[in-house]
């Protein structure tokens, strides 16, 4: 089976971004009711196709490369519009959310009763407001946690999408370059060992390594659907301008290309 030499996956551990998320796209402002859905797609590239919030991906979600349909991304508005509907349809109001993180924050105010502040990913550094442990993200201050309180950015729902993630990457980069470095290996000593008369035990040693080429293939399909630009990725959007429609840097920066890797691996 032919794959790409150029293949971008997300890291296996979340990485919170260590600068604001970019606004790259700038698309007609809607003028009808509801019409920040106009600007999704413009959201899903500037934001990386992962929730501003959680950081959670589309393929956390959606392993299938096709997240369009299934409701497990909206918009969400930095001022809700039960504040200040005049802002529903401001793009610079919108942030690209996961189902979860919007149904949690219902109605939270944007600053609370203690002056503490939902922070704004697009305006606030993620890397400096909250750390990684395990599968949290933890807040560091006073504004990140109640930024986190009001997203449940650690609820188990969420926490558990990371773990499997995490074990998913790990566990199937592992099978591929153990699979690499052994099955040529394998079939070389099989070959000395036939030369010498050792046939049952050459047979052995090419059955091993038939079995771990076997496990190569799944293991190149699971990485798969990690990919940073899903399948479905939009390829226009309100702005009518296909310049933008790159990888996001905050993406890029928390994604390996594992193309060659995968190449290789795939002809033994």
């Amino acid at each position: 089976m032919h794959y790409s030499t150029t293949m971008r996956i997300l890291f296996p551990t979340t990485t919170p971004p260590n600068q604001p998320i970019q606004r790259r796209h700038r698309p007609r402002k809607s003028s009808v009711a509801k019409g920040y859905k106009q600007y999704r797609s413009c959201a899903r590239w500037d934001f990386g196709f992962q929730c501003g919030f959680c950081l959670l991906h589309e393929s956390d979600f959606s392993r299938t490369g096709q997240s369009e349909g299934t409701a497990l991304t909206t918009i969400e508005h930095v001022i809700p519009v039960s504040t200040d509907s005049t802002k529903a349809n401001l793009y610079s109001n919108c942030v690209y959310c996961c189902r979860l993180c919007n149904t949690s924050r219902r109605i939270k105010a944007t600053i609370d009763a203690l002056g503490r502040e939902l922070l704004d990913p697009t305006a606030r550094t993620w890397a400096v407001h909250f750390t990684v442990a395990g599968s949290e993200l933890v807040p560091v201050d006073r504004h990140a946690r109640y930024t986190a309180e009001a997203y449940q950015l650690n609820d188990r729902r969420k926490r558990g999408l990371r773990e499997r993630r995490d074990e998913v990457i790990k566990d199937r980069l592992f099978v591929i370059r153990d699979g690499a470095s052994k099955i040529p290996k394998a079939l070389a000593l099989a070959g000395r060992l036939t030369k010498a008369g050792y046939v049952d035990e050459a047979r052995e040693l090419i059955e091993q390594a038939a079995f771990v080429r076997a496990r190569i293939g799944p293991a190149i399909r699971d990485l798969q659907t990690y990919q940073c630009v899903p399948g479905d990725a939009p390829r226009n959007c309100r702005c009518m301008n296909k310049r933008n429609h790159t990888l996001a840097a905050h993406v890029q920066a928390a994604s390996m290309d594992i193309g060659s890797l995968i190449a290789a691996a795939a002809t033994m």
